[in-house]
């Protein structure tokens, strides 16, 4: 789940000193909140900083805020401090005043459990209306923070039709559970919502269930099937009231004699049990006591339980102690026992310890598990880790689990996948194909991490819920909370109520060769693939669309994704075999009804249209209520606009040649490819999937981008904030093509889109412009990214540019082949190396950064010398390992004003200590032309 790249912001974020007062999740929407009419909706406020400071300045809230949208609730939410606080009112303004035994567990750096929900109520007849709010900690005079924010407020809440009664939503955790037994109303409205939607939703319960008061616990019960959530540390389950002094009150080992697991730093785990141990249990004593006794512990205080869930996503780093190491050369008859350095990243035993790891755990597992069946038979044994990668073998993902493995003795799967988009859906197709148990698809829409959060608009999120169900999951997952505001609440209940129009047809699994579809709005074109023609589509959206099929007995029911984040698509549906005499259809979720059709219609073909990110679930048969009407005459009309665009696109896919250079369209794995030939130097580019540069050929070199081509990354652009609108594969389209043969122009414009909370997006309109040029016949090439602000307000923004120069299985790598201009070599393996510049306008990336004065990076490669040079840029990052190595031109703070453009050069120039046969052949070819 977190390679390199997403740790990057991570690795760079400076630790907060001062007080900080964290909004979510509208500090994720740029101070934006939306919330439905007549409906009250939670923020989180989670506060860090010098808590004893702020108790002794007799800290207190205050929030100005708008009569129209009052505070109605304040409460505490760590479980050693449950208060529904009392407001004070006067105006606009709300105050409270922060016990001192909250702020006693407010820390500088750590934020779990420091907040406070923040519940806010939008009166009736404010639907279209946005109000200021601000907010503000203060004490003896003293402001130690100030944040302002804008609410939005929308239509009040759709009521779903019917909920769900056989397909399940599962809420890892509601954001209500917890408040204080005053605000039981606010509890009761929070399920009421999720009640409407899905008759008897799933949730968890674990540890802290007991901290809930009672009433609230029967209700929870009661109105949810619920699993057990175990809690546990790396490989150990703990669990808290089961004797044999394994752990203290603070879940610390205490037990005599238990080995502690080993971190990859030669540390100790507190927590943690050797993995060797919980294999072997050595004493006979943690498995059928100890777990055996915490299981009918749970068992009796949760009978009606229907699973207990392992949540089981830990690395193959750990777990390096001196008995695990001698097991390890044991096992792989190994002459000496390994060093840790030996077996961890960059170590020539690396690889297979992944593999031993692997083992280790899924022996754990499969311990957990037996115990499970003996003591519970009836619980079902749920285990929630990484998801199967479709082309990716299962020691390579994130944490070296073997999933696949895991289905000989758990019951139930329920993996993250932490995405969305048209990879979510065929990765959900590919585990539901690959393992056999039932799976819960869970998705992180609330994650407190803007890496994670950012995947997620309402939109997307949409597409994750019938992506899931259409393909045949039982059940769906929205981890780890609820908040949401009204964006998210409103496309819940749409989408849920859809859902459960098409449970039966759902339930039943799809239909397969029945249903035929074309995507009409492109245009054919041919292009070779280097051995023979092959015919492709202008602009090429066939592939960005899902179409499943489902039938209930009485209709059917079309289910259209489109994956295109800039490209509406209009579709033609068939059904050859129609017999019925209805002709109805009918899209679910906006309800909007096709008219103008006949049986012969649903037959023969009618058009369909599904906006860009978009998703449609048609009914096809009987009448549905509709608020909208869409004539196939106005699809046609539609159609043909969107082919003359086409025609305009198709013009750029040409052929351009000047003396020894050559520009040409290839086509690969059915993507148009752009080729730049200089003699014998070329390289290839995909301008759909972000510009980025797939293959690097220089004339005694060969290919220079090998090895996995997920990590062929060279040239591509990465913003420093994530931004819904601007896909991470940034679609570029074709721009110009230069005489000389030696450049590609490409373009994309940021699209005037709203972000969830209804904020627009502040890099609508901006243009990026992306030159990639193939210099000379020795390789050497030149990319150029272009900003133009064609909006009426100021942008500001950072970004940087991903070159994986390498990537290739190589443990015995140096990874000490960048020079920098100072004469030093980077990186050290594993080491994120961050350099910079001089600048008044630093981004957070480079907060640490070490200084010089020339970012210029010479990579040595044999004969052959990469000279690396970045005029434009502040700020380098490099990294190393024995599979990758990284070099990272970092921007500085981008402010662009309306109508201003800046660019940004980076020059990769070869340089031969002896020139190979074809470079000289080429100069003698360009000399005797000239």
């Amino acid at each position: 789940m977190k390679p390199y790249f997403t740790l990057f912001a991570a690795l760079s974020v400076l630790l907060a000193q001062a007080a900080e007062l964290r909004i979510f999740p509208a500090d994720f929407q740029k101070g934006s909140y939306a919330l439905n009419e007549g409906n009250s909706v939670p923020l989180e406020f989670t506060l860090t900083g010098n808590g004893r400071e702020m108790a002794k300045a007799n800290a207190r809230l205050i929030i100005e805020t708008h009569e129209n949208v009052p505070v109605i609730a304040i409460a505490t939410q760590h479980p050693r401090c449950l208060k529904l606080l009392k407001i004070e009112r006067e105006g606009k303004v709300n105050a409270v005043a922060l016990p001192p035994e909250y702020l006693s567990l407010v820390f500088p750096t750590r934020g779990w459990k420091s907040g406070l929900s923040v519940y806010f109520r939008a009166k009736p007849g404010t639907a279209g209306l946005q109000f200021p709010v601000k907010v503000s900690i203060v004490g003896n005079g003293r402001k130690f923070i100030e944040k302002k924010l804008v609410f939005k407020i929308s239509d009040p809440l759709p009521v779903p039709v019917k909920p769900l009664k056989k397909l399940g939503l599962v809420l890892w955790r509601l954001h209500s559970a917890f408040l204080p037994e005053e605000a039981e109303y606010l509890f009761d409205e929070n399920i009421a919502f999720w009640k409407k939607l899905c008759q008897t939703p799933g949730t968890t319960v674990g540890i802290d269930f007991n901290l809930m008061p009672k009433a609230r616990r029967e209700k929870l019960l009661k109105n949810f099937r619920h699993m057990y959530a175990l809690h546990c540390s790396g490989d150990t389950p703990i669990i808290p009231g089961s004797s044999y002094g394994f752990f203290d009150k603070s879940f610390k080992i205490s037990r005599p004699g238990v080995r502690k697991l080993v971190n990859s730093k030669g540390e100790e785990s507190r927590q943690n049990i050797c993995p060797l141990y919980l294999i072997n249990d050595p004493e006979g004593v943690f498995w059928d006591q100890y777990i055996a006794g915490g299981l009918r512990d749970i068992v009796r205080n949760f009978p009606n339980a229907e699973a207990i869930s392992w949540n089981f996503e830990v690395l193959a780093d750990s777990g390096v102690c001196q008995t695990c190491r001698e097991d390890f050369a044991k096992r792989r008859k190994l002459k000496k026992i390994p060093s840790v350095k030996d077996i961890l990243p960059g170590g020539e035993l690396h690889q297979e310890w992944r593999y031993y790891r692997s083992w280790c755990r899924n022996e754990i597992l499969k311990r957990f598990a037996a115990v499970m069946k003996r003591e519970c038979p009836n619980v079902k044994f749920s285990i929630s880790t990484v998801c199967l990668v479709p082309g990716q073998k299962w020691i390579d993902n994130w944490t070296g689990l073997n999933v696949k493995a895991m289905d000989s003795y758990a019951d139930h799967f329920a993996n993250m996948f932490y995405l969305s988009g048209r990879d979510f859906c065929d990765w959900v197709a590919y585990n539901l194909a690959e393992l056999k148990k039932p799976q819960t698809i869970v998705t992180d829409p609330a994650e407190r991490d803007i890496r994670w959060f950012s995947r997620y608009s309402p939109v997307l999120v949409r597409q994750n819920i019938l992506a899931s169900f259409a393909l045949g999951s039982k059940s769906f997952a929205l981890f780890p909370e609820d908040y949401f505001d009204a964006a998210y609440l409103t496309m819940f209940a749409e989408t849920f109520n859809a859902v459960a129009a098409a449970e039966d047809a759902y339930l039943r699994g799809m239909v397969r060769n029945e249903l035929n579809y074309k995507v009409k709005n492109v245009l054919d074109m041919e292009l070779s693939d280097g051995k023979k023609m092959q015919t492709i589509q202008v602009p090429e959206l066939t592939p960005w669309i899902r179409v499943f099929h489902h039938r209930d007995g009485k209709n059917d029911y079309a289910t259209l994704l489109n994956y295109s984040s800039n490209r509406k698509v209009i579709l033609e549906l068939a059904i050859p075999a129609w017999k019925d005499s209805r002709a109805e259809v009918t899209d679910l979720i906006s309800g909007t009804n096709y008219t103008g059709l006949s049986p012969e219609s649903i037959r023969k073909g009618f058009l369909a249209v599904v906006p860009e990110n978009g998703a449609v679930l048609l009914k096809i048969g009987g009448k549905e209520k509709a608020r909208l009407t869409l004539s196939q005459a106005s699809l046609k009309t539609m159609l043909a606009q969107e082919i003359e665009t086409a025609a305009k696109f198709k013009e750029n896919f040409k052929t351009v040649k000047n003396r020894n250079r050559e520009i040409s369209f290839l086509i690969k794995d059915s993507n148009p490819i752009i080729q730049i030939k200089n003699g014998k130097a070329s390289l290839q580019c995909n301008p759909g999937q972000g510009g980025i540069i797939t293959s690097f050929i220089a004339p005694g070199l060969g290919e220079y981008l090998a090895g996995n081509p997920q990590f062929k990354l060279f040239g591509e652009l990465a913003f420093q904030e994530a931004n819904l609108s601007i896909p991470a594969k940034i679609p570029y389209t074709v721009q110009s093509l230069s005489k000389d043969a030696s450049t590609v122009t490409l373009a994309f414009t940021v699209p005037p889109d709203l972000e969830a909370g209804g904020n627009p997006n502040p890099l609508e309109w901006l243009r990026i412009v992306k030159e990639i040029t193939l210099k000379d016949y020795n390789g050497s090439l030149r990319i150029v990214h272009r900003f133009s602000n064609q909006s009426k307000k100021t942008m500001k923004f950072a970004f940087r540019v991903r070159n994986i120069t390498e990537h290739y299985w190589n443990p015995k790598a140096a990874g000490t082949r960048l020079t920098l201009s100072d004469g030093s070599t980077r990186p050290r393996k594993g080491i994120h190396t961050f350099v910079r510049k001089e600048s008044p306008n630093v981004t957070a990336w480079l907060g640490n950064a070490e200084k010089l004065d020339d970012l210029g990076v010479k990579y040595a490669w044999g004969r052959l010398s990469m000279q690396f040079s970045f005029p434009d840029f502040i700020g380098l990052y490099l990294w190393g390992s024995e599979t990758l190595r990284t070099i990272e031109p970092i921007s500085d703070v981008v402010v662009l004003k309306p109508g201003e453009t800046k660019s940004f050069a980076m020059n990769v120039d070869m340089i031969w200590d002896q020139k190979p046969k074809a470079v000289k052949s080429a100069e003698k070819k360009t000399s005797a032309s000239r």
